[in-house]
């Protein structure tokens, strides 16, 4: 007959005590994702439609926009240029700030000859960018800059956080994992429930509330989420709203 060990703690793993530094991995981790949820509120951008960002500039709501990228700055493009870029527009209306993504190419016959592999962006800006905002918006200022590195926007979804900051959210679902894993058996859910439910744009909620919460042991045997009804109802909620984007 197996005996079941509980720890000083009250931790219960059916025979088997987490690890000496199981405790502080798991607040370690807490204190990790309060970090990375205020990066993500202070430096992170919200992916915004090109047609949210016209309706902001004919409202006057948009008085300063900044672009990265593309294929000229405020002189306009080289007439010896000729190809497609992707472009970011920053902007913002108040908390949270936002960035547009478009596509700039010099002809159309350029943009179909070129399929930009891998690059997401919601229109197309034929000639410089800067033309058709100031259309919607006469007194627009504009800022040229020199593209910065590449964000981690595409792992949740509508977000992006600037490149020297987008190592932070791997860490921490890798030290998450490590706490699921070799912790006791969570509430609430099973640890494929708990993986699915912090694979998606909730992630920095997901898992302090795994740490504050489901990282408690349960004595009673009561029902929890298994990971293949957490899979369809992450997969059916963020799909609808359209925020399950891939890397």
């Amino acid at each position: 007959m197996s005996e079941t060990v509980v720890s000083a703690s009250g931790v219960e793993r059916g025979g088997e005590q987490p690890p000496s530094w199981w405790p502080v991995a798991r607040w370690s981790v807490l204190a990790l994702s309060v970090l990375t949820l205020a990066v993500f509120a202070v430096q992170g951008h919200l992916q915004t439609s090109y047609s949210d960002l016209q309706q902001a500039l004919r409202q006057g709501t948009v008085t300063e926009v900044r672009i990265e990228g593309g294929l000229g700055g405020a002189d306009g493009i080289d007439p010896a240029v000729q190809g497609v870029a992707v472009v970011h527009v920053y902007w913002d209306t108040g908390w949270p700030s936002r960035v547009t993504r478009l596509w700039q190419t010099t002809s159309v016959s350029e943009l179909n000859s070129d399929t930009l592999a891998g690059a997401e962006a919601d229109a197309v800006v034929i000639g410089p960018v800067d033309d058709p905002l100031r259309m919607e918006a006469p007194g627009l200022t504009v800022t040229f800059a020199e593209p910065t590195e590449a964000s981690a926007g595409a792992i949740f979804g509508r977000w992006e956080l600037p490149g020297n900051w987008m190592v932070l959210p791997f860490v921490l679902l890798a030290g998450f994992f490590l706490v699921l894993g070799r912790g006791p058996e969570p509430r609430w859910a099973t640890r494929w429930a708990w993986v699915w439910l912090s694979l998606t744009p909730v992630m920095v909620l997901v898992v302090p509330l795994y740490v504050l919460f489901g990282a408690r042991p349960d004595p009673s045997s009561a029902r929890r989420l298994t990971g293949g009804w957490a899979f369809l109802i992450t997969l059916i909620v963020f799909s609808s709203l359209g925020v399950l984007v891939p890397i």
